[in-house]
């Protein structure tokens, strides 16, 4: 695929590599029971958010979920933005009587930064 901006690029890359490496938000592949990219939260038949990624795995309680947003950028705007989609998400959860664990990705200096709600 070719892309006019380079974060679009990045923001491929980096989920494809958590897609390959589900250690990198703690998971460990052996519990994983199924991965969804863009999978549409809605409400009323209209799409609220969509997370990039999720992941169903074994826990504790049983079948848990792991909701996973990717951000390309890590400049203070893209990190608000990033913790403005992670509480909307949280809060149709909420709404929804729903159990599951919200985490935002972004890079900084090569690596990986997590934030979780």
């Amino acid at each position: 695929m070719s892309y006019q901006r380079g974060s679009l690029q990045r923001h491929e890359e980096l989920k494809s590599r958590i897609l390959a490496h589900p250690e990198l938000v703690g998971i460990d592949k052996k519990d994983i029971v199924a991965m969804e990219t863009e999978y549409p939260l809605t409400k009323k038949k209209h799409a609220i958010a969509r997370p990039d990624i999720v992941i169903f795995y074994n826990g504790e309680k049983g079948v848990c979920k792991k909701f996973v947003e990717i951000k390309s950028g890590s400049c203070r705007r893209a990190v608000d933005d990033l913790h403005m989609q992670l509480r909307k998400i949280t809060k149709y959860l909420k709404y929804k009587h729903m159990e599951g664990e919200v985490v935002g990705v972004y890079p900084v200096e090569g690596a990986l930064e997590l934030l979780v709600l």
